[in-house]
């Protein structure tokens, strides 16, 4: 009964947004989601750092619902972004590296979308159909537009849309044009001739393959932190001029803009700058799964609200599907946002699960897959289980004491670790049932340790 009260409200907020907004807002409301690119939300002043890398994601958050502990479902961004499309963890829908489709039987949420006339635009090289992941989503385009997002919400303000643009200058190479660039960084950052070859790697390679590089964090922290801010106010500003093109065309207002991240980064927090597919190394730490996640609807969500429980961002679609009032389908694994800004303080925590292979979409032979790694997060701990053929390793971290997951202690609390290792277990069983369900014949590692 608690989810149809949930429904029951927002039905009566959109009610309620009709009268106050007049006959235009009963057109759809568009939705679009934003991400960044391997973005932490440690490094947003609307997540208390103190740095100027994001004014208009912080006017955006003021404007809407910002989770301040929201997880993705992979660290890499195909992985992630298909889950967070499908609201399915990714041993379910079977992308887990290149070359891996989404089952053409899936009635996927673009395709509900499209039947009900919403445009869905391929705006990016990501959404390009020879990317087998988004070949079957059910985009509304057959090839990318290649338009800038700007202009394409001019020349389709008349549609209902869902578009996702994805902001990827905050991707290795860290090298922020200026003015962006100056804002954050100063010569007297580097320490000398070792730390400057060191530097101008992150400045020059898009992959930085762990343990081929020997960083110091010390030394080396404050440069390269200082180059990823100012990618980060890159994306800020192509943010407000995306948010500036929706006010030009009087879409603000019947427009639900969620901004999200695909994954997060690694800024030597383990000793290793970057993600799995750039690390060409597996790796589940929060530094690369903890994303910033902020919804604005103006009339309908409140405003200026912090929400502290934990969530996933496989439950932003089911949360769009209930802001446009639409059923959602039966296989999302997620479940809708609503209740925890109506009790922003006190809601309980979500299970996060997260998977990736060792290689992320760089897999060396993408038909067989085995070495993956898994991680849930529960209740103030987390275990990362990684599996490689017939071996298994377990790192297990009290999340209350250590949230930067630096002391393993999986064997200090064996019950804790078996615990854990039980959901992840129940987890994968169910996802692989929902995966041949759906058809899926690809090879993926069992769900149980043999």
């Amino acid at each position: 009964m608690g989810r149809w009260r949930v429904v029951l409200g927002l039905a009566c907020a959109h009610l309620a947004a009709l009268g106050a907004h007049g006959a235009a807002s009963a057109t759809p409301y568009n939705v679009l989601w934003l991400t960044g690119e391997s973005l932490r939300p440690d490094h947003l002043g609307c997540y208390g750092y103190d740095k100027p890398t994001s004014p208009r994601i912080d006017a955006l958050a003021a404007r809407g619902v910002l989770w301040r502990r929201a997880f993705s479902a992979s660290s890499w961004t195909t992985e992630s972004m298909i889950s967070n499309f499908l609201s399915l963890y990714s041993p379910a829908h079977g992308v887990i590296t290149r070359d891996r489709a989404v089952p053409a039987a899936w009635k996927t949420p673009f395709k509900i979308l499209a039947e009900r006339g919403y445009l869905i635009p391929r705006m990016t090289d990501y959404q390009q159909p020879e990317q087998i992941a988004h070949r079957d989503l059910g985009y509304t385009e057959s090839t990318v537009n290649n338009a800038p997002p700007w202009d394409w919400i001019a020349a389709h303000k008349d549609r209902p849309f869902f578009m996702w643009y994805h902001l990827y200058e905050s991707h290795l190479p860290y090298d922020p044009p200026q003015p962006h660039r100056s804002l954050f960084w100063d010569d007297s950052l580097i320490t000398g001739p070792d730390s400057k070859w060191r530097i101008d790697l992150v400045m020059r390679r898009n992959l930085l393959p762990r343990n081929s590089i020997n960083f110091f964090p010390e030394r080396d922290g404050p440069p390269i932190r200082a180059l990823y801010d100012g990618e980060v106010r890159t994306i800020d500003e192509k943010l407000g001029r995306i948010l500036d093109a929706l006010e030009a065309a009087a879409l603000s207002e019947r427009t639900l803009v969620v901004f999200s991240a695909d994954h997060g980064e690694g800024l030597l927090d383990h000793d290793y700058v970057g993600h799995t597919t750039t690390l060409l190394a597996g790796t589940l730490y929060n530094a690369v799964l903890h994303v910033p996640l902020i919804l604005s609807l103006p009339g309908v969500l409140p405003e200026g609200v912090t929400v502290e429980t934990q969530v996933r961002a496989i439950d932003v679609m089911p949360t769009v599907f209930e802001l446009l009032g639409i059923a959602p389908p039966e296989y999302f694994q997620g479940e809708s946002l609503s209740s925890t800004w109506q009790d922003p303080a006190g809601g309980p925590d979500r299970v996060a699960f997260a998977a990736t292979s060792n290689y992320g979409y760089l897999e060396p032979d993408p038909e067989n897959v085995t070495h993956v790694f898994y991680s849930v997060q529960a209740e103030g701990w987390k275990l990362i289980l990684e599996r490689e053929d017939d071996r298994e390793s377990a790192r297990l971290f009290n999340l209350a004491i250590d949230p930067g997951e630096t002391r393993n202690l999986s064997a200090q609390e064996p019950a804790k670790a078996r615990s854990l290792r039980d959901k992840i277990t129940t987890w994968l069983n169910d996802c692989q049932a929902m995966r041949e369900k759906a058809g899926d014949t690809h090879p993926f590692p069992p769900p149980s340790h043999q």
